[in-house]
């Protein structure tokens, strides 16, 4: 499938003006009368055949998805590309920018890797004015290129340590709350970075206002979300890798500028118009029986997002930025993907039978399309599990109740 760069780009340029019209982002996904799912496909920059990213894309477009999440780092080339020809397959694109050397400060030096954690900077590293001029390009490079972003997160996972160089491994691991915190010497970086964070993304709100202001692009204004952040997790598994993360009301408590120990009052759901989370129910959330099915999925669902609401207006969209039951959840069953899929589809029908009907979704993206024989979609060798794809076919309407019996 090989498609000269300008047939893409002139797609694109057709497609963006047709997706969404005229209507806001926000305005569409609160008319829409079914959930929107799609795919979260992070590592699509790293796969350096071309023509074999574009087929990616068109095989998540060809399973249903109505989105896609793509992740914009360094080179951001690539990204662009994926964008470009998403959009012209009719694919509107979260964009998911992650922390660079380009936004720290001269001189910052990364948390060294160990055995379970990536090497990754903190965000107490971060540069106002250097995230800001690279910022522009970014949203030069878009608007030149008449791309269509549904949003734009910033950052991913910035509570756990694998994703900000600000914590450190702890030895038996760390859920850290407001009754420990002081136990850690490294939170004085967290709650710093945290006020970085909330800096960066008034410097996003102003530039994404100025941007698109009276239809000055044409284009539909990008909404803003509030980077996901990682719920607790499992104590033995941190305990395992020493790994260490904050509490999820800390964590919101300190974005919205609430806790008493940080030195600005800036509340970052003042600047966002949407929050993520990632949903990665475990064993005991397996539950396909009609009769339990929905409390239980309700209950998984509301530990992500419940913490949010404690600080942030509560009509304000929710991204669900990674979600997946894991095949090894699965691996004692006669069929492992179609039981997988089986609870994947009674697990998302919840978020409209419940009174998870009454919250205000924005996206929700199934990962990893490809690539991982645990999360994925499809398989490492290529073969589309079927079974899991299927369920992106269907429509999950947003309020149950009121479709015809």
């Amino acid at each position: 499938m090989k498609k000269p760069i300008m047939s893409i780009i002139m797609a694109a340029i057709f497609s963006t003006a047709n997706i969404f019209a005229a209507e806001s982002n926000a305005k569409k996904l609160s008319n829409d009368t079914s959930l929107q799912f799609g795919f979260c496909r992070p590592n699509l920059m790293w796969v350096g055949d071309q023509n074999k990213a574009l087929k990616l894309l068109d095989g998540i477009k060809a399973s249903g998805a109505k989105c896609v999440q793509l992740t914009m780092r360094e080179n951001a080339e690539p990204t662009f590309r994926h964008i470009e020809y998403a959009n012209s397959i009719g694919l509107p694109v979260n964009m998911l920018i992650m922390p660079m050397e380009d936004f720290m400060r001269n001189g910052s030096k990364p948390r060294p890797k160990t055995k379970h954690f990536w090497s990754v900077y903190g965000l107490s590293q971060l540069d106002a004015k250097k995230f800001e001029k690279k910022l522009d390009k970014l949203l030069d490079t878009i608007a030149k290129r008449r791309l269509n972003i549904l949003s734009i997160e910033l950052f991913n996972e910035i509570n756990w340590v694998d994703f900000n160089g600000d914590l450190q491994p702890v030895e038996g691991g760390a859920i850290i709350d407001e009754s420990n915190y002081k136990n850690f010497p490294f939170m004085k970086n967290y709650i710093a970075g945290m006020e970085k964070y909330t800096q960066l993304v008034s410097i996003l709100r102003k530039k994404i206002d100025d941007k698109y202001s009276n239809g000055k692009t044409g284009l539909p204004k990008p909404l803003i979300v509030c980077g996901s952040p990682v719920l607790g997790g499992d104590s033995n598994w941190l305990n395992k890798v020493g790994g260490s993360v904050i509490d999820l009301n800390f964590h919101y408590k300190i974005l919205a500028g609430k806790f008493e120990g940080a030195t600005k009052a800036e509340n970052v759901f003042d600047k966002v118009d949407a929050v993520a989370a990632h949903i990665y129910p475990g064993a005991e959330n397996i539950d396909n029986n009609p009769e339990t099915c929905a409390a239980t999925a309700e209950k998984t669902v509301r530990a992500y997002i419940d913490p949010v609401f404690e600080f942030a207006p509560r009509d304000i969209l929710v991204f669900i930025t990674e979600f997946s039951f894991s095949s090894w959840l699965f691996r004692n069953e006669p069929d492992p993907q179609a039981a997988r899929a089986l609870t994947t589809k009674n697990f998302l029908m919840q978020f409209s039978k419940t009174t998870l009907k009454d919250v205000n979704w924005g996206c929700i993206f199934h990962y990893c399309y490809d690539d991982d024989d645990n999360w994925g979609a499809i398989s490492k060798d290529g073969k589309i599990r079927q079974p899991m794809l299927d369920i992106f076919k269907e429509s999950y309407p947003k309020n149950f109740a009121k479709q015809p019996q």
